[in-house]
């Protein structure tokens, strides 16, 4: 995927919308999949993807602006 570069710091907003346009997600599975992308991005460059910080809730991780 070229969406997203390293050095590159998004809203993860705006990462929700361009998977929104490309699958058809529920909300909670739209958070799982966020999450596994910034810790991809973390694992690969040691840096955050969004300037939006993850939150550990019950049901799985969390970005709350969305």
């Amino acid at each position: 995927m070229n969406f997203v570069t390293r050095n590159t710091r998004i809203y993860i907003s705006d990462y929700a919308n361009y998977i929104i346009k490309k699958i058809d997600v529920n909300h909670m599975k739209l958070q799982k999949l966020l999450y596994y992308s910034y810790a991809a991005y973390l694992f690969k460059y040691k840096e955050s993807l969004s300037v939006n910080l993850v939150e550990a809730w019950q049901k799985g991780p969390v970005f709350k602006r969305l």
